[in-house]
């Protein structure tokens, strides 16, 4: 007999370091952990061994498959990784609708700020994500050496799901915020928030083009690196020449590499502060409800204009001393993957063996979101389990870019 967790993803550069850092906690406890794509993960759900299903957000769509997979006998865990930049009680309270915390039969709490402004109760657990940060950089050595191996660079992170959506039209994508309950029109806070978040979001992108394009071409031996959100059109940002647009990679070594991080009001930011990294926030509309739903307000520098922004680039770039992050970053519980992994244990009840799987095909924006090689799944593992001091493990191919690692006793 043996117990399972389900370690669901959806962006491989967001979540799957992070998982498996859970994964590692789960195998130390004799645990068999299914990670990697949810939606195989989903369509399997009906023949899979009853066990525990990690969510890492909890809205409208997520509760929709949570239930999915109740009903097959499964318990449900959820979080709310999205939080993890928020300050704002408003939109945490948007993102994890009341119905969220029924479904669920645990929920997750990344620190106070987040429990206290979902007014539930639970285990304050933080983010697997800030032990990458904090603990675990290390492991990043060989990754971070890769991307320096072109040089000094600078990082221009970008976040624009909605204007520069890989998906639809910024109206589309509105839409799909809408449809999740990222903001709701029956308010007037919540039309001032949509508001808000449609125009500063705009406003962001053409500082951010009017920065790029400053910088292009001056910044001397230095290196341009754009990073776009995986929801964004990575091709936008190929029209600068000489720029390195990268995609459907981890941040933390480009976080890690960098002479200096530029964002807008992104969560780059904030785990550039965690790490120590310079941050510069690019931030035109500062006062906007939007943009002060972000703890990186506080946690990074702030540039107003493209103008100050490039003057700043440039001065680190010649050797001067970066501006200095602000001091205030919000507080996480320590060892989180570990205690997610202990928050589990109670909704694993031992089961049979996992004999079969359905193969799922996928369509092309899931394929796009989320798809690791059976020789990049090993390799991950065997980074992070040894940092977290896991089992010797065995790795089995379940489907496409999602495998079950079980302790390995043979």
């Amino acid at each position: 007999m043996a117990r399972y967790a389900y370690l669901t993803c959806e962006l491989k550069s967001r979540d799957l370091d992070s998982r498996l850092l859970i994964a590692a906690h789960l195998l130390k406890r004799g645990v068999s952990v299914v990670v990697g794509q949810l939606w195989s993960m989903l369509a399997g759900a009906h023949q899979a061994p009853k066990g525990a299903f990690l969510f890492k957000t909890a809205n409208t769509i997520q509760i929709g498959l949570a239930e999915h997979v109740k009903a097959w006998g499964h318990k449900v865990v959820m979080m709310d990784e999205e939080a993890l930049a928020l300050v704002s009680p408003y939109l945490m309270r948007r993102i994890v609708p009341p119905k969220a915390l029924q479904v669920a039969d645990a929920f997750l709490f990344q620190n106070r700020i987040h429990r206290d402004a979902l007014g539930g109760v639970g285990p304050l657990v933080g983010s697997p994500r800030v032990d990458l940060l904090r603990s675990y950089r290390r492991l990043h050595a060989d990754d971070v050496a890769a991307c320096t191996r072109g040089g000094r660079y600078v990082l221009i992170n970008t976040n624009y799901g909605i204007h520069n959506s890989a998906y639809g039209t910024p109206e589309a994508q509105f839409d799909v915020a809408r449809g999740v309950g990222m903001f709701e029109e029956e308010t007037e806070e919540g039309r001032a928030y949509a508001r808000s978040w449609f125009e500063t979001e705009r406003v962001n992108m053409l500082a951010m083009h009017d920065l790029v394009g400053r910088l292009q071409g001056q910044i001397g031996d230095s290196r341009l690196v754009i990073r776009p959100h995986p929801t964004e059109k990575a091709q936008t940002w190929r029209q600068y020449a000489g720029a390195e647009v990268v995609t459907e990679s981890p941040p933390v070594p480009w976080l890690l590499g960098a002479d200096i991080v530029v964002h807008t009001n992104s969560t780059t930011g904030l785990e550039a502060a965690l790490l120590g990294r310079p941050a510069l926030n690019l931030n035109p509309a500062p006062v906007s409800m939007f943009s002060q739903t972000f703890a990186s307000n506080a946690a990074t520098f702030q540039a107003p204009t493209p103008e100050v922004a490039a003057a700043l680039i440039m001065q680190v770039i010649g050797g001067a001393s970066p501006p200095a992050n602000d001091d205030w970053i919000p507080e996480f519980p320590e060892n989180a993957a570990d205690r997610i992994a202990t928050e589990l244990m109670p909704f694993m009840p031992e089961a049979g063996p996992l004999t079969t799987w359905i193969h799922l095909q996928r369509s092309a924006a899931q394929i796009k979101k989320f798809t690791v090689s059976v020789e990049e799944a090993m390799g991950r593992v065997n980074l992070f389990f040894a940092g977290a001091g896991a089992p010797k493990t065995k790795m089995i191919v379940l489907d496409d870019s999602l495998f079950m690692l079980s302790p390995d006793n043979g």
